[in-house]
């Protein structure tokens, strides 16, 4: 790769390296470990409900990552939005905060300050989607039955 010029870059080399790669690789496999167990935890909790999920909202850090997101929406067949602030639990201190001094006079009023950023539909390639997810199960029952 070339360096861009700019004088403080001047004695600058940025080369690929093998690590490189394995640190995409490795971080890839992070994220879509994490949309697999969301998957199952969303199974197990809609056979318990007796009622599918309807919608998935995030937050968090992770939730900075689109293409987990869409990922994640695929995975579940489902819609998952990420809202305009992500870091809801800072949030949530600060309305609760807010209450206990009388800015809010109502949890109504706080409902109407949820704002939507970003909604991520599920694609239409279902096949691909059940080969992962079996490729996820077979990887968790071998797992299981190795240890």
């Amino acid at each position: 790769l070339q360096n861009h010029y700019h004088p403080s870059l001047a004695n600058t080399s940025i080369t690929p390296h093998k690590y490189h790669f394995l640190f995409v690789v490795r971080a890839f496999k992070i994220w879509s470990l994490s949309s697999f167990q969301v998957y199952d935890i969303v199974q197990a909790m809609a056979r318990d409900l007796g009622a599918p999920l309807e919608e998935l909202k995030v937050d968090g850090g992770a939730s900075a990552n689109e293409l987990m997101l869409q990922f994640q929406s695929d995975l579940l067949a489902v819609k998952v939005i990420r809202p305009l602030v992500t870091e809801t639990t800072a949030q949530g201190a600060a309305f609760l905060a807010g209450l206990a001094v009388g800015y809010w006079k109502s949890i109504e009023q706080l409902k109407g300050l949820w704002k939507e950023e970003s909604v991520f539909s599920p694609s239409k390639d279902d096949t691909k989607i059940s080969q992962a997810i079996e490729g996820w199960h077979d990887a968790v029952r071998r797992t299981l039955t190795t240890h």
